[in-house]
């Protein structure tokens, strides 16, 4: 059960106090599932954290009996300077769980979020939509009373989405949840009950319908409505087209090196048979006839280098004397 005695919360701005809720007596019983309705800006968020515990009112008490989620589809309670595995870790000590039911809690956390290796990294390091996936992943893992869900449309893509859906198909029968959507067919439904947040009042619906007629009397709520949907669509549809291009640029970087090693060989390959061919004397090797891409050494032979002769000096010729002839 969540019950609300005197609950305001409010913000202050230049202008005063900006009011939340003001005064709210609400009571929710256990297995019930609960729409919440609200023109952007109205405070759902603050709404979906103040019954979760993660906020806390300005004014009045807040009781709570069974286990209740953390908001699903917010990136908070997570610990950026820790990765996800040990978020995973530290969420299963604060719920009580040992040691071997944390090993399994932890395996599916990493399949069903689909981080790959982000799961080792920090989370400061994770994208908004990384966060989320994570978050969702965690309470998925544990069986609550109550499962606060806020705008679960915003979590990963379609493929992300419908998987989120049927899992948590099969927790719905045995809890309860309180949900924030812009999809007006999904909270009739799935919901029994509606909750209407507008100018600070929050008022409870038994019947969901009668909580959604409410909410498009509203001015511009109907509009709002259909605008928010149509942008609900669009980033899905955004988020597909993305992961399509991330994964068709991770397949061409795997094939790029492969691609550049061969580019890179016909090149080498290319430029020694044009080196070849353009030194003088080479010509192609013939093949029936024909020149093939080869190109034949051609055979040299060696020069013949004759020493030089060593040089004799010219003989000396022998020195006649001549001798004068004797007188008389």
């Amino acid at each position: 059960m969540i019950k609300f005695n005197n609950v305001s919360k409010y913000y202050t701005t230049p202008k005063g106090r900006k009011y939340v809720l003001q005064d709210v007596n609400l009571t929710i019983e256990l297995h019930q599932k609960v729409g919440v309705l609200g023109r952007n800006g109205a405070g759902k968020s603050t709404l979906m954290r103040l019954l979760a515990g993660v906020d806390i009112p300005d004014q009045g008490t807040i009781t709570r009996t069974g286990s209740i989620s953390w908001p699903m589809g917010l990136a908070t309670g997570l610990q950026g300077m820790l990765t996800g595995r040990e978020n995973a870790k530290f969420t299963c000590g604060i719920q009580g769980v040992g040691k071997r039911a944390t090993d399994r809690k932890l395996k599916f956390v990493q399949d069903f979020s689909e981080l790959g290796n982000y799961f080792e990294m920090p989370v400061r390091t994770y994208s908004s939509g990384m966060k989320a996936r994570l978050n969702f992943a965690l309470a998925m893992a544990f069986n609550f009373d109550f499962y606060i869900i806020d705008e679960l449309t915003s979590v990963g893509d379609q493929v992300f989405r419908d998987k989120s859906r049927q899992v948590f198909e099969k927790k719905r029968a045995k809890c309860g949840f309180i949900k924030v959507s812009h999809n007006l067919d999904e909270l009739r439904n799935e919901c029994d009950s509606g909750l209407l947040l507008h100018a600070g009042q929050l008022t409870h619906y038994p019947a969901i319908d009668d909580a959604v007629n409410a909410y498009e009397k509203l001015p511009g709520s109907e509009a709002e409505h259909r605008k928010g949907k149509a942008k609900a669509e669009l980033r899905a549809v955004q988020k597909e087209k993305a992961a399509r291009i991330r994964a068709a640029k991770k397949a061409a970087a795997k094939q790029q090196p492969v691609a550049a090693e061969n580019t890179t060989s016909v090149a080498n390959a290319t430029a020694l048979s044009t080196t070849q061919a353009s030194l003088p004397g080479q010509r192609p090797t013939m093949v029936n006839g024909k020149p093939s891409g080869t190109v034949q050494q051609p055979i040299v032979k060696p020069l013949a280098i004759s020493s030089p002769r060593p040089h004799k000096p010219a003989p000396m010729m022998p020195r006649v004397v001549r001798k004068a002839a004797p007188d008389g």
